[in-house]
């Protein structure tokens, strides 16, 4: 039996960064697969507010990226808990 390996859409740091600067002060999720996922501050926000586990990207670098996750069927859920806490949200949804 042969074994694949699915690998989730990686956002590009670059991209990310420039559309975080074009919203400044909110949450930017990404839809990355069936996923959603924040990075940095956005990530430690998520992690402290909505309980996710914060992990790393390239946590064996000099500077590791701080990511949390969840799965898109609790995007509502989750975006909705970020703005009752009085959070404004953006989402970059995949094309």
């Amino acid at each position: 039996m042969m074994k694949t390996q699915v690998r989730r859409p990686v956002i590009d740091m670059k991209f990310r960064d420039e559309f975080r600067a074009k919203h400044p002060g909110a949450i930017c999720l990404f839809q990355t697969g069936s996923f959603y996922e924040a990075f940095h501050d956005d990530a430690i926000t998520c992690g402290q507010r909505l309980g996710l586990t914060v992990t790393k990207i390239d946590k064996h670098s000099a500077n590791p990226i701080p990511m949390a996750g969840f799965p898109s069927h609790h995007k509502d859920m989750y975006v909705a808990k970020l703005a009752q806490c009085g959070y404004r949200v953006v989402i970059h949804e995949q094309e």
